[in-house]
């Protein structure tokens, strides 16, 4: 009969890790690595430390070249790099430093108190920008965020005391202070560059941040000074066609026509999300295991009494 409760263990087990989804692992912080990460040892290659994610992608731990303009790898020991970690190059004597399509979220302090940089250019793949990443950047005066920024927190561009305006897409999401505020102290002649009826124009008109309408759509705009468009920066090809000068009645697109014409990917990205795992039922599936487990061990235990 024991042998019968054991076994009944083993398979409830055995079932929650079937169950349970991969992506679960990772912690919901993308700067940090998952359990799997943490037992995996650092490694170095060139310039760069860094670990191996259970994903198998690349975080960079750190920057150990001398270069003061730093063009970011796309790939260390074959793999993508999608994650800058925290302080990865921090306190560093960069004029100018370009970061790659490909990569996804920038560490906390990731470029902190880089006094000398000049020049980000951010590859539009970035999603996440975690806090005071570039605190302390005072050489710094302009900023273009990249396209598909989902939020940008606060203190991001705290003590960067040359800055005077930052663009900001359409769609991304502006935290309390996040843009013209040194800490909570208000930045005078500081200027938010964004689009009509957008978060970044809520955000300036509730914070009373100047700002100043932008008449197109990013791909018609160039960029800022001092932010280039690189070929490892930039999803575009090598050979860019002329783009027809937009017109007034072009500059604003409706988002009813924008949903249109992304259709295809708008399908084809829910069509992905159906395959994801059912992370409530999976929960709900290591719980009962675990109750389960609980029920067999006091089971054995009395059986020996």
């Amino acid at each position: 009969m024991r042998k019968l409760v054991l076994g009944i263990c083993v398979v409830f087990c055995i079932s929650a890790g079937a169950v349970l989804p991969k992506d679960m692992l990772d912690v919901v912080n993308p700067d940090m690595v998952s359990v799997a990460d943490a037992i995996g040892e650092e490694q170095t290659e060139g310039d760069y430390k860094y670990v191996v994610r259970d994903n198998g992608t690349i975080k960079i731990t750190e920057y150990i070249g001398y270069d003061t303009e730093v063009k970011i790898s796309r790939k260390i020991d074959g793999r993508k790099v999608t994650i800058i970690g925290s302080e990865a190059f921090a306190e560093g004597d960069y004029t100018k430093i370009v970061i790659p399509e490909g990569v996804l979220v920038i560490g906390e302090r990731a470029f902190a108190g880089c006094r000398d940089l000049k020049k980000i250019s951010m590859a539009d793949s970035i999603t996440t920008i975690h806090d005071e990443a570039f605190e302390g950047c005072t050489s710094l005066q302009k900023v273009s965020l990249p396209e598909n920024l989902e939020k940008l927190r606060k203190s991001v561009f705290d003590g960067c005391t040359s800055l005077n305006h930052v663009t900001v897409p359409q769609d991304t999401r502006l935290q309390q202070h996040s843009l013209g505020y040194d800490g909570e102290e208000k930045i005078e002649d500081f200027e938010i560059r964004c689009y009509e009826d957008s978060p970044a124009q809520q955000y300036a008109e509730e914070n009373e941040v100047d700002y100043t309408i932008l008449a197109s759509k990013p791909d018609d705009t160039p960029g800022p000074e001092g932010v280039e468009a690189t070929p490892e920066a930039s999803p575009s090809n090598d050979i860019e066609t002329p783009k027809p000068e937009a017109t007034p009645e072009q500059t604003k697109i409706p988002k009813e026509k924008e949903d249109q014409d992304n259709g295809q990917k708008k399908t084809a990205v829910s069509a992905a999300e159906s395959q994801k795992p059912n992370k409530p039922a999976a929960v709900v599936s290591v719980v009962i295991s675990i109750l389960a487990v609980m029920v067999c061990i006091i089971v054995v235990s009395r059986r020996r009494k």
